[in-house]
């Protein structure tokens, strides 16, 4: 894991400066080069036992390579190559060998997480790739005809000659909760975020952007027969996981009793063996009273550490754990956007224990719920209104039977006779959300807020393939997963996603149909993947019934205070956009978001001072 940096041409001090604002964790270590034409640099944690081979900026031949990577095929790449399978390198050695032997085309044989920049000497050219998904992340702007780059927007606006505009569409987008579609956008006009799944030339002063991969699209062929299909799933979700798993130190997992994340840690303990030490950080019983709504299903958690005898390495946290401190921290010296979702912000109740106790690496089972164990099924609605009756009524019998089925039939289809009314429920729901939002009618209407398609496109999928395409298009998804991952580097902790593994994904996405078909949902099929592995609460349930949700309000509670605080004291470039009356009483979610947005405001003043 890697912060890194970096400009055409060459000033060691503008460099260093940038260097310097993205050093909020402590790196193993650092390193810059400098040459006439490229000013480049590291910050690395050792996250993998190969890490130490290989020192960044990396020197191969006529390139010098950055990189904030995890290549989880080495082997495959090893053979390709014609390389030793256990070769001492570090994966971004991998990366210059794959960039040497394919040019641009390397994307194609790369799999991690992953975020990139090549100076070719030679050409005087530079690429940068980001990973399918868009784990890691990759920031760039021009700066007086120079290329300048950062893994994180805080290192580009570190930079002296920068001066940083307000993105003002992306800030009201976020505080009326519209999603963007746009995948680049960030809260500066003058900086994007390359894309997932594209990768970036720079020649003479020219920047080209192309898409290598999308997913849904030029799926991998199924090369199993239907009986196999759960094999090949099973195969690939232990492979998903056990490439995850390289670490210099400890392991560990965010384990809520939950399907996806207790399969997660279950797997890892098959891979690595019963007793190897492993650590499972989980919420437990709420302390108050009013927030301890869902009860405590923690013994499903204990449960698990008890058949992988790793019960002395389980951690529960609750609302206590919630330093406001911490979270303070994170949001005004960690975030440089706001969050979609406050889960990320609330690991900081976890990862300082987790740090403490040595953890390197901490599994996720985030991004299941997207395509890996999707729970949707049936899609009866919008099967009604594209008129697909058939496909509506194969999917009423299969969950209901023929008797049950029919009155649903004529249900399904008179309502979607009048799709229009139903899109227009939906739309009506967003503006009651915007309206909340404390936003002025005219901001509302400049930026055409109401037209934002995001909430009917997820709501308007037809299949399961579909589905998975929409919900992954949905850039809050991608979000939280880089989110987590900014913050655990905070605390010198690198997060892993396995459910978001790009060829689980594929193959889930090829199969699909006869899913669908058979089971109902993929959920089902996930299920009898991973049954022999997961305590029987988990199998009867398949959803923790103690989420963040209630220790969220806990934290919004016992932190109210300090959260207005820091919100009384907006920019005024900010509360412009609001109806001053409604500004006093907004949400105690939409403030965290106003208290980082505020914090863009301030770093462009900071600028100019």
């Amino acid at each position: 894991m890697s912060s890194i940096s970096g400009f055409t041409g060459s000033d060691a001090d503008a460099l260093q400066l940038m260097q310097n604002k993205l050093r909020h964790w402590q790196p193993d270590v650092e390193e810059i080069y400098l040459d006439e034409d490229i000013s480049l640099a590291s910050l690395e944690l050792y996250d993998t036992p190969e890490s130490t081979y290989t020192k960044q900026p990396f020197e191969y031949g006529d390139m010098v390579v950055v990189a904030d990577c995890r290549i989880d095929n080495r082997e495959e790449l090893s053979k390709k190559m014609d390389l030793p399978l256990n070769i001492e390198a570090a994966d971004v050695f991998f990366i210059a060998l794959a960039y040497k032997k394919w040019g641009n085309d390397c994307v194609k044989y790369l799999y991690g997480d992953l975020a990139f920049v090549i100076w070719d000497k030679g050409r005087k050219s530079l690429f940068a790739a980001r990973d399918h998904i868009g784990i890691k992340t990759l920031y760039h702007t021009t700066i007086n005809g120079r290329f300048v780059f950062a893994s994180e927007i805080k290192g580009i606006l570190a930079h002296p000659d920068f001066k940083a505009e307000i993105n003002e569409r992306y800030i009201v987008s976020s505080i009326g909760g519209v999603h963007e579609a746009s995948a680049d956008n960030t809260p500066y006009a003058n900086i994007q975020l390359l894309p997932p799944g594209h990768f970036l030339e720079w020649h003479s002063g020219n920047v080209t952007i192309s898409r290598y991969w999308e997913f849904g699209k030029n799926v991998p062929a199924v090369t199993c027969r239907e009986e196999e299909y759960i094999q090949k799933f099973r195969d690939l979700l232990f492979e998903a996981v056990r490439c995850r798993l390289r670490s210099p130190q400890g392991l560990g997992a965010e384990v809520s009793g939950g399907l996806d994340s207790t399969s997660i840690a279950a797997i890892a303990m098959e891979i690595l063996g019963k007793g190897t030490p492993f650590h499972s950080f989980c919420h437990g019983k709420a302390q108050n009273k009013k927030f301890d709504v869902y009860g405590d299903d923690t013994y499903v958690v204990r449960d698990f550490c008890n058949k992988y005898n790793i019960s002395g390495y389980l951690h529960v946290v609750n609302e206590a754990n919630h330093s406001w401190d911490i979270a303070e921290d994170i949001l005004l010296n960690v975030y440089d956007e706001e969050d979609t979702t406050e889960v990320p912000l609330l690991t900081g109740a976890f990862l300082p224990a987790a740090k403490s106790a040595g953890v390197r690496v901490m599994l996720s089972g985030h991004g299941g719920d997207h395509v890996a164990s999707n729970l949707a099924r049936g899609f009866y609605m919008q099967n009604a209104i594209d008129k697909n009756y058939l496909r509506l009524w194969r999917n009423l019998y299969r969950e209901f039977g023929a008797l049950r089925s029919i009155p649903r039939l004529g249900y399904y289809t008179a309502r979607g006779l009048n799709g229009t009314a139903i899109t227009k429920e939906v739309s009506k729901k967003a503006l009651q959300a915007i309206q909340n939002s404390g936003l002025r009618s005219e901001v509302i209407e400049k930026y055409n807020l109401l037209a934002n398609p995001a909430a009917i496109d997820l709501l308007s999928a037809s299949c399961l393939a579909d589905k998975y395409v929409r919900n992954m298009r949905f850039r809050a998804a991608v979000k939280r997963a880089y989110t987590h991952d900014l913050v655990s580097k905070h605390f010198n902790i690198e997060y892993r996603f396995p459910l978001l593994d790009v060829r689980l994904m594929e193959f889930t996405m090829a199969i699909a149909p006869h899913i669908e078909k058979k089971y109902g949902s993929q959920r089902e099929f996930y299920k009898l993947a991973v049954k022999d592995y997961i305590p029987t609460a988990v199998w009867d349930s398949g959803k923790s019934m103690v989420p963040t949700t209630p220790f969220i309000h806990a934290f919004y509670k016992k932190n109210e205070q300090s959260i207005r605080k820091l919100r009384e004291s907006l920019d005024s470039g900010l509360t412009r956009f609001f109806d001053e009356g409604k500004l006093r009483n907004t949400t105690a979610k939409l403030n965290l978001k106003l208290i980082v947005l505020n914090n863009a405001y301030k770093k462009i003043k900071h600028k100019q001072l």
